[in-house]
């Protein structure tokens, strides 16, 4: 009993989690007027612990509100899996950052719910694959980088959605190393993954878990 009524709490305890914006700022270096909130406590460390519920931390610039963020950056905390229900925050978020985060993984029901996306940061993780028709709904991608993390499988159809992106950065992982910031190259750089990023063991465990 004593461990059913914990269980209850926890479950209780972490079914409510707020993003929390410890900084406001317009522009970034990828873009001159977005308007990004940084988080850099916000944790999630279990899968059923993901959902957003609200916003905390200090409060919006001048004449500024939720709908007008465009950009989440989270960094230097413990976010281990995608954190969900965002869009319920922050509806028009063009750009997501999470980076030195531990993040384990990446879905594509975690991108979904934003297809107005166009950049996603996710470097130095621990990443390890990239499952079939991960952007099918982010069709504005422009930037994607996956620097940094433990990536030795991607699925052949990752990047046949993205026919906008412009900049590619997947250095320094197993599988493959490399980036690119025209068309052109992002296309020769997704081909040499593709070729390069396929790992037989990787392969059979996602497609038991489908």
């Amino acid at each position: 009993n004593r461990n059913l009524i914990f269980l209850s709490l926890f479950l209780t305890a972490t079914s409510s989690k707020n993003l929390n914006c410890t900084k406001y700022r317009i522009g970034s270096w990828w873009h001159d007027s977005v308007y990004e909130c940084e988080d850099k406590s916000t944790e999630i460390l279990f899968k059923n612990d993901t959902k957003i519920t609200g916003r905390s931390g200090v409060p919006h610039l001048s004449l500024k509100t939720d709908a007008d963020v465009g950009s989440l950056a989270i960094s230097n905390t413990k976010v281990n899996y995608f954190p969900t229900n965002i869009e319920s925050v922050f509806p028009n978020l063009i750009a997501i950052i999470i980076t030195d985060c531990n993040l384990l993984e990446v879905h594509q029901s975690d991108l979904k719910p934003h297809p107005k996306l166009e950049k996603l940061l996710l470097n130095r993780n621990q990443v390890a694959f990239l499952e079939q028709d991960l952007f099918k709904f982010n069709p504005n991608m422009i930037r994607l980088s996956f620097a940094d993390n433990k990536i030795v499988h991607v699925e052949s159809s990752v990047f046949l959605d993205l026919k906008s992106l412009k900049f590619l950065d997947f250095r320094n992982n197993p599988c493959h190393s490399g980036d690119a910031d025209t068309r052109l190259n992002v296309l020769n750089l997704a081909l040499s993954i593709q070729m390069n990023c396929f790992d037989t063991q990787m392969y059979n465990k996602l497609r038991e878990s489908k």
